[in-house]
């Protein structure tokens, strides 16, 4: 309800704009039920209902049974209270709030006569899914094969592994990623994950994370330890990374991403080739625009696969969407669906990118693809994700093909570590997997 009356509060004057809300349906149910529906136009970001039965409102009054929805179900925002008792002849009164476009719209003083009480649909029928997994056989489609909304006072190990290793090729970050509490949490039921400035060992010899290094033995020479070359790792992050492993399905994060100059989110799945498929990056930087003032700041989103650490070919199959603010400034939805044949890429419910069946195949990712783990984490830094010769109102620190990349890095974190202050964590509400 907060979100609702702020919006309210804070809008009510922009709310007579040229958006109009879409005709709400209402359902009586017997034995007992009331659902109301809103069609989720483009655009529509949440629909929040406030009800009573046989009883008007006053000026303001929240209503006797209230609910904020966020995400809409098969083209719906939808209400739905399977206790309420009704019988024909109520009057239902309510209004109604939506957001649009992030302006606020209410609709106040509707009324609605239950004339019938309809009998529920009850769907017993078990679709055939195309979903694989590393555990029991997935029996139906729409099935949740893994899912966590981070609750407890601690990360569960049975879903999730807490990385512990030194980045190497291809991203060479210029972070470590280690187990810290301090770094990788839970706190107010959402995983946080928060990078932090490394002020010790910075100029040893080595920097040894062998104990509790996650990397397997083949890799364990390179990524456990590091011989000193110029400067260590300045920053240590997190990355946690799904016990279940899948090939296809529907992915469902809803997080806020990092905010803060030369940091992003690491929201991906993951192959055993390292492979990935991108279900939300934004750059932590505010702005960050280059030669011909293109800005490829946090305003700018993408996801898609992603099999080659070298440009034009490492973004080639990327889909993006531009918006009017940082993805960071507020928690949003993003969703991936992938089948076979395609992968469709979401944000807040709206459909912003469409990878075909030829790119599936031609990354792997198509007919017969290997199964993959969901990651969570944020990287500083490197070598791919910050092209050279952009500014974030300083010039970029360094150059990604020079040798002394992470000490000009450190050398200009006055510039920097300023904009981590406030938002320069990854905090994410909740993780859903279906199959498909």
């Amino acid at each position: 309800m907060y979100l609702v009356w702020l919006c309210f509060l804070v809008i009510i004057i922009g709310c007579y704009g040229q958006f109009e809300i879409p005709p709400l349906t209402l359902e009586a149910f017997t034995p007992s039920g009331l659902k109301a529906s809103l069609p989720a136009n483009n655009g529509i970001e949440m629909f929040a209902f406030h009800g009573k039965i046989n009883k008007e409102f006053k000026q303001f009054e929240p209503g006797d049974f209230t609910e904020d929805i966020m995400e809409p179900v098969n083209g719906f925002f939808v209400y739905d209270n399977p206790n309420l008792q009704i019988k024909v002849g109520d009057v239902i009164y309510y209004w109604i709030f939506v957001q649009h476009d992030q302006l606020g719209y209410r609709l106040d003083n509707q009324t609605w006569h239950v004339k019938e009480l309809k009998v529920r649909q009850i769907v017993t029928s078990c679709g055939p899914t195309v979903t694989n997994v590393n555990g029991p056989a997935v029996k139906c489609k729409g099935d949740i094969i893994f899912e966590d909304d981070f609750n407890g006072s601690s990360l569960d190990s049975r879903k999730w592994m807490l990385e512990q290793y030194i980045p190497t090729f291809p991203d060479f970050e210029f972070n470590i990623y280690n187990k810290e509490s301090a770094i990788t949490s839970l706190q107010n039921d959402r995983l946080t994950i928060r990078p932090k400035m490394r002020t010790e060992d910075l100029y040893e010899e080595w920097l040894d994370l062998t104990e509790g290094c996650t990397q397997p033995i083949s890799s364990r020479t390179t990524k456990c330890r590091s011989k000193l070359f110029i400067i260590q790792h300045p920053i240590a992050s997190g990355k946690i990374v799904s016990t279940a492993k899948f090939s296809y399905g529907e992915v469902e994060v809803r997080a806020k991403l990092p905010a803060g100059d030369w940091m992003y989110p690491q929201i991906y799945l993951e192959d055993e080739n390292n492979k990935k498929i991108v279900i939300a990056y934004a750059r932590g930087n505010t702005v960050l625009r280059g030669n011909e003032n293109m800005d490829l700041g946090g305003s700018l989103l993408f996801g898609g696969p992603i099999i080659d650490s070298k440009e034009p070919s490492r973004s080639s199959n990327l889909k993006s969407i531009k918006k009017s603010q940082p993805l960071s400034n507020d928690f949003h939805t993003y969703r991936i669906k992938w089948t076979p044949q395609e992968i469709e890429l979401f944000l807040d419910g709206d459909r912003y990118g469409l990878i075909s069946a030829d790119i599936l195949e031609s990354t792997g990712f198509g007919n017969d693809s290997s199964k993959v783990h969901l990651a969570l984490g944020v990287g500083v830094g490197g070598i791919t994700d910050f092209p050279d010769n952009y500014q974030a109102g300083y010039p970029k620190p360094w150059r990604n093909r020079e040798t002394q990349q992470m000490y000009k890095f450190l050398e200009a974190k006055d510039k920097w570590l300023p904009s981590w202050n406030s938002g320069g964590l990854l905090q994410v509400e909740y993780v859903k997997i279906r199959a498909i």
